[in-house]
């Protein structure tokens, strides 16, 4: 119970002649103190359903020792016989669905963010004898019309409220894609089915699929519908079977399910629980492994020479075993490890599931697992934080031998675009200082967020009473590069995410001026050139026009265009056609950019004036090149706040700024008028000087 919620009441009843009622149905603590009650005015002889909410009040407390009543106070029930079937009190549900999942339990589900959930999988699948296995076809429809069955496989009386439909619902909710076990054909006494019962298990599996994945026009697709599901399940992969490995007989039943299976749905991925499938063709293989988290920390490389052929691989249960009833910071940092290797093959292991997911902690039948829960709360122990924390910062591609200088650590290092994560696993106590050198990394963001989830003991765990003990702790970190100093704490799990700014070749944080000296200063040799300045990526390592109208998009600078019969590109010299970007003058700064015409010859050509000189002298090489052309400005100048707000304006700013007094500043303008043929009248200021330029140059500005 808890305060301020409200929960359904569902149940059955009928009563004998002379009995119509009320019954009072309410919450109530094991001492009778009501917190919540309703009325239902009457019932009848002939069995009917009914339903009430209860609402609790604001003071009532967080309890899980209480009880839910129905009762009747009515004279007339001396006597009289009522019948109560099939009564349920439902707590609030996850995204307010009909199939009453419990809310705490499906928002750690969530953030897992589960790329795919097995359903209904492990043991319970086969139970340990043929009648308790798990029929699927008694586990949908009308709650009360479900039989139940006994969960031999764990020891328990299982209602089937949590049926196939309910399974494939909950993968929904989270957005994960079902992986759908079918019933194969053994037991975990060790009895395989044959003849008769084996064809039955066959057909009995085809139409859970046709149940699953049928359109409403067929028989099993209205079915789904008529039990609230019109749509078909987003059910891709069918594994059959669970652990055959420890059976002798799925040589002989595998290809029956196979053929059957893949004549009915030839689009299924089929995952085989044993390599040993009597010769017929499987999509994926089904590995478990559970093991101390020492054996997970020295197997990280399980699969790096694992054979890659005619199937993938679906780590479909793992964990390690350490911690009850849910695991330590030990298994977490063996878990955390495993993944990394996982995710290092994920070309070869494309699937995980982690197992066993939820456990009460007041009746434990597996003793390691990943959530622990009560009747009024529940916890995530370490090893689910270090998996939401995998699951939340990871990339879509891993890049190799990227990290260096890291030794005795286990790390992975993964990217989506621009977005980097490092992900290091430190299984000592002590903590690791370290020089991390990203190798082939030129252009690190100096800030990046850090997540950590450490413990000072590997035995420490997390509990109903102390749910956060062990959580990630999340925090912002500066002074990344290419190469730089961090400490990862003992026993911890770290990831560092971080970006590769487009352009950003200072490592500054942003993309500036400042990158662009770089860019254009790197432009010594054509590795170099490659190594640094392919942003635009229209040609692959190949710095072109493509690249250059990346960098004059952004700083505003007009793109030069091509002398006749020139295809505009870079080259290292000054001779020959094509667009110059060079330091060939000596200098740090030459911002001579030419189009050459067709021979060489810079008659004709456009000439791009960068406002970031700091040589004057480079300045009036510049204008004296473009005899007979034209002459663009950049509108943004190195250094200043703001852009000018137009060429003219540009140049003012540029030619006031520079150092060395006026006659130097006048020799420009001459050089520039001259060159140009422009209207040079003493006395003018400067600002009419420019005006001059502009007015007789065809700029087309």
């Amino acid at each position: 119970v808890a305060p301020s919620t409200s929960y359904s009441v569902e149940f059955y009843a009928k009563a004998s002649a002379g009995f119509t009622g009320p019954l009072t149905v309410d919450l109530e603590s094991t001492s009778g103190t009501v917190y919540a009650t309703a009325t239902i005015p009457s019932i009848t002889s002939s069995w009917a359903k009914y339903t009430a909410t209860l609402t609790t009040s604001a003071g009532a407390p967080t309890s899980s020792t209480n009880r839910f009543v129905i009762s009747t106070n009515s004279s007339t029930a001396n006597g009289a016989t009522i019948w109560i079937g099939a009564a349920y009190l439902y707590p609030p549900s996850y995204l307010d669905a009909a199939n009453h999942l419990r809310v705490d339990l499906m928002q750690k589900l969530a953030a897992l963010s589960p790329p795919i959930f097995r359903v209904p999988g492990g043991n319970y699948l086969e139970g340990n004898t043929y009648a308790d296995r798990f029929e699927w076809s008694k586990t949908v429809g009308p709650v009360e019309d479900r039989p139940g069955h006994y969960n031999s496989a764990w020891g328990y009386w299982s209602t089937d409220g949590m049926g196939l439909d309910e399974y494939l619902q909950m993968t929904e909710e989270v957005g994960a894609a079902p992986i759908l076990a079918v019933y194969a054909g053994y037991t975990l006494n060790g009895t395989s089915d044959t003849g008769a019962t084996l064809t039955a298990d066959v057909a009995d599996a085809v139409n859970e699929l046709h149940y699953v994945l049928d359109p409403t026009t067929t028989t099993w697709g209205a079915q789904r519908a008529a039990n609230g599901h019109p749509a078909p399940y987003n059910v891709g992969y069918v594994e059959i079977g669970n652990e055959d490995f420890f059976s002798s007989t799925y040589p002989t039943r595998y290809p029956l399910f196979y053929n059957a299976i893949h004549a009915a749905f030839p689009s299924l991925q089929i995952i085989a629980t044993s390599s040993s499938t009597g010769g017929s063709p499987f999509d994926v293989l089904d590995d478990h492994f559970y093991q101390t988290p020492s054996w997970f920390e020295a197997n990280l490389t399980h699969y790096d020479t694992a054979p890659r052929g005619s199937y993938k691989i679906f780590v479909g249960e793992w964990a390690s075993t350490e911690g009850t009833p849910t695991n330590d910071m030990a298994s977490a940092l063996g878990d955390a490890s495993w993944l990394l290797g996982l995710e290092r093959n994920s070309d070869l292991v494309t699937m995980s599931s982690y197992a066993p997911l939820w456990v009460n902690v007041n009746g434990v039948q597996w003793p390691t697992n990943l959530i622990g829960f009560n009747g009024t709360t529940s916890y995530g122990s370490p090893s689910y934080y270090a998996q939401v924390m995998l699951s939340q910062n990871h990339g879509t591609n891993v890049v190799s031998d990227t990290v260096s200088g890291a030794s005795g650590l286990q790390v992975l290092v993964t990217k989506t675009g621009s977005a980097y994560y490092l992900t290091v696993v430190n299984t000592r106590a002590a903590a690791h200082p370290t020089t991390v050198n990203l190798t082939g990394i030129t252009t690190v963001s100096p800030t990046a967020t850090v997540t950590t989830l450490s413990a000072s003991a590997t035995n420490a765990t997390n509990s109903i009473a102390n749910p956060t003990n062990i959580v990630p702790v999340t925090s912002t970190v500066s002074g990344l590069g290419p190469s730089f100093d961090y400490t990862f704490a003992g026993n911890s799990i770290t990831v560092l995410r971080f970006s590769i700014l487009p352009g950003d070749y200072d490592s500054d944080g942003i993309v500036d001026a400042g990158d662009y000296t770089v860019w254009r200063d790197t432009l010594g040799s054509q590795s170099d050139m490659r190594a640094n300045g392919d942003n635009a990526g229209a040609s692959a390592n190949v710095i072109d026009q493509a690249d250059y109208n990346f960098w004059a998009n952004h700083f505003g600078e007009t793109v030069p265009g091509a002398g006749t019969g020139t295809e505009v590109g870079i080259k290292e010299s000054g001779v020959g056609n094509g667009m110059e970007l060079s330091n060939e003058e000596g200098t740090q700064d030459f911002g001579l950019r030419v189009a050459e015409g067709a021979g060489g010859s810079n008659a004709g050509a456009s000439v791009s004036l960068a406002l970031s000189l700091s040589a004057p002298a480079d300045a009036e090489a510049g204008y004296a090149a473009g005899t007979g052309g034209r002459l663009h400005v950049a509108n943004r100048l190195a250094g200043q706040a703001t852009a000018a707000t137009s060429h003219d304006d540009a140049l003012l700013v540029w030619l006031t700024s520079q150092s060395g007094g006026g006659a130097r500043r006048e020799d420009l303008r001459r050089d520039a008028v001259a060159a140009d043929g422009a209207t040079d009248e003493p006395g003018d200021s400067l600002d009419a000087a420019v005006d001059d330029v502009f007015a007789e140059l065809a700029v087309g500005v």
